[in-house]
């Protein structure tokens, strides 16, 4: 058996790198160690660059999930690891390797794997020739069901809680209920995880949720799932399960699944959920056709309503820039939240992210790559570029790149000032004189 190190890329324009535990390495990690490999994980996460070298431990493979954004640095640390273990095999998985694996070969990995890494990285770890390959493919299967997944190997991980992730100050996590998405929105990449929806039984949710209140002393949980609320007896019996745990809890869904189930939003409320998001995205009709978004935004409004009627606290995500972007878009999105007053708000930078309808027929949806931006990976983030002026990839008909970053600063100074949003850490703002109503 080979033994095997996996690391988690830093990300520096997150506020909190540490926000949330890196669930897919974890759960890589408990597979692995279930089949008696050495595994360890190595979180660079929130250490400069100069600590890299101290922090990574001996191993014969190292692998890394990286998105689109994390390419650069995952370069990085390939080259590092190069340098102090030169006859280790460098493994990259996740988002990025998966959409495009020769573009990660090129970045100095030695294997691109497609797909969930579990068996891939069992197949490596047991091959006595495995630290020979170079310049390799490797393709791994979605799996069609989750049951025995090992729990995450949260033992592996120095740092579990987080107490931001929730409810301030109060020790939490987040875990899976459920993987994957069948909707197809066109700035989605889902089609990487070839569009299938699994869940993971209830039982084990259950176990997992007891060992972390018992072990970590958590309160609270955030469910990261794509569609917590897919499937209504499904979401019943999860509502019950998390309240005879005795956790407090957040998640996010679609307007149109929280529209449909509105009925069971009290019972959510009742066992412990505390926030419930909607993608909103836009709240323009014409941009959510346009995006195959398959909801509008009459439900976006009627879902936040219903989420605030039902005594939960409810948190709407914008994205600036999507095609159809306009002047007026921008301005309609300020009224709609204005209107309709959800909680809180977030707002991304769209990123056309590789694999999804609109990185791959740009005309179709009347977006414009800038020149050197549509494989500049170092721009591929959603989150922190809010008050700078980093350029947009791309533009929309009737956007330039410098309109569209002074409509992200006007859009965030306009939800910080007005309350719908946190400003970023160490920024000051005024109160409004006015409260907003729930």
């Amino acid at each position: 058996m080979r033994s095997v190190c996996l690391i988690r890329a830093p990300n520096y324009l997150l506020y909190d790198e540490k926000l949330q535990a890196p669930l897919g390495i974890l759960y890589i990690a408990a597979f692995l160690r279930q089949h008696g490999v050495e595994v360890k994980v190595c979180d660079l996460a929130g250490e400069p660059r100069e600590r890299w070298a101290d922090l990574l431990p001996p191993a014969e493979i190292y692998g890394l999930s990286l998105t689109t954004g994390d390419m650069p640095i995952g370069r990085e640390i390939a080259a590092l690891i190069r340098e102090l273990y030169p006859r280790s095999l460098l493994v990259a998985g996740g988002a990025h390797p998966s959409a495009l694996p020769e573009d990660t070969l090129r970045h100095g990995f030695d294997v691109a794997v497609t797909g969930p890494g579990e068996e891939v990285m069992i197949r490596l770890s047991q091959d006595p020739d495995s630290l020979s390959l170079r310049n390799v493919i490797l393709k791994g299967e979605a799996p069609k069901t989750l049951d025995g997944l090992p729990m995450p190997a949260w033992d592996l991980l120095p740092d579990v809680i987080s107490h931001d992730l929730v409810e301030k100050g109060e020790p939490a996590t987040c875990l899976f209920t459920s993987m994957g998405c069948p909707w197809r929105c066109a700035f989605c990449a889902q089609d990487v995880w070839q569009h299938r929806y699994v869940e993971r039984p209830l039982k084990d949710i259950e176990d997992e949720l007891l060992y972390l209140k018992a072990e970590y002393c958590i309160t609270e949980v955030r469910l990261v799932d794509e569609l917590t609320m897919a499937k209504r007896d499904r979401f019943i019996e999860l509502c019950k399960l998390l309240g005879s745990v005795g956790l407090k809890w957040r998640t996010h869904t679609r307007a149109d699944l929280a529209c449909r189930n509105k009925d069971l939003l009290s019972l959510a409320c009742d066992n412990g959920l505390v926030e419930l998001a909607v993608g909103v995205e836009n709240p323009d009709d014409n941009i959510l056709r346009l995006i195959n978004k398959r909801c509008t935004s009459a439900q976006c409004a009627r879902a936040v309503r219903a989420i605030k009627d039902a005594g939960i606290r409810s948190k709407a995500y914008f994205i600036i820039g999507l095609p159809g972007e306009s002047w007026e878009t921008v301005e309609n999105m300020k009224h709609w939240i204005r209107e309709v007053k959800p909680h809180r708000c977030t707002l991304s930078t769209f990123v056309p992210y590789p694999r999804c309808a609109i990185w791959q027929n740009p005309e179709k949806y009347g977006y414009h790559f800038r020149d050197g931006s549509r494989d500049n990976w170092a721009r591929y983030f959603i989150l922190g570029y809010e008050q700078t002026e980093e350029p947009f990839i791309g533009e929309t008909d009737h956007m330039t790149n410098d309109e569209l970053v002074r409509a992200r600063r006007d859009l965030y100074r306009f939800m910080v000032d007005e309350g719908y949003k946190e400003p970023a850490p160490g920024e000051r703002v005024a109160v409004p004189a006015e409260g907003r109503t729930a």
